[in-house]
């Protein structure tokens, strides 16, 4: 039940806002295969 909940919080937690506060040089790794946490931002 815990994964299942996990899943959902992932898939419905919009996190771009979060990710333009990082200032420091960072490498955000993610699968171009992902079907539950699909993200699309701009690199740069």
């Amino acid at each position: 039940m815990a994964a299942h909940r996990a899943i959902g919080a992932l898939s419905e937690t919009d996190v771009r806002e979060d990710l333009k506060k990082i200032t420091l040089p960072t490498s955000i790794l993610h699968g171009g295969d992902d079907q539950i946490v699909a993200i699309e931002f701009p690199v740069g």
